[in-house]
C-alpha cells in the first residue's frame, strides 16, 4: 500500500513536472523502507525567484514507526536555482537519512 505523499509549492505555481519528480523519487524511499507512514515534501521559492536567481528550498519529512525524518536542501548552493537539482540533491540526503534511521533499527534489534 502507498504511503501517503503531500506535495506542497509555496511561492509559486504548482507544477506536474516537478509533482512527478518528487512521485518517482518517492518511490525510492519507499523502496528502501516500507515503513514510511507519512510523507510531505516542501518546494520553496524565495520571492522573486526570476529576477534575482535565489535557490529553491525543498524540505522534506517523513514518519515512520516511532521517529519523523527530516531534511531540507536549503542553503545558498547555486546549484538549487536549478529545481530539479535541488529536489535530487534534497531526496538523496532523505535517502541517506532514512538508511541511517534503518540501520541503527536493525542494530538495536540484534
Amino acid at each position: 500500500m502507498r504511503s501517503p505523499l503531500q506535495v506542497v509549492f509555496h511561492g509559486m505555481d504548482h507544477s506536474d513536472h516537478v509533482t512527478s519528480r518528487i512521485n518517482e523519487e518517492f518511490e525510492k524511499l519507499e523502496r528502501l523502507n516500507g515503513h514510511i507512514t507519512d510523507s510531505r515534501v516542501t518546494i520553496e521559492s524565495p520571492h522573486n525567484h526570476h529576477n534575482k536567481g535565489a535557490p529553491y528550498d525543498i524540505s522534506i519529512n517523513i514518519n515512520v514507526p516511532g521517529d519523523t525524518l527530516a531534511v531540507s536542501s536549503g542553503g545558498h548552493n547555486p546549484a538549487h536555482d536549478d529545481i530539479n537539482i535541488a529536489v535530487r540533491d534534497a531526496f538523496a540526503a532523505m535517502s541517506r537519512r532514512l538508511k541511517e534511521y534503518s540501520d541503527r533499527k536493525t542494530t538495536h534489534r540484534g
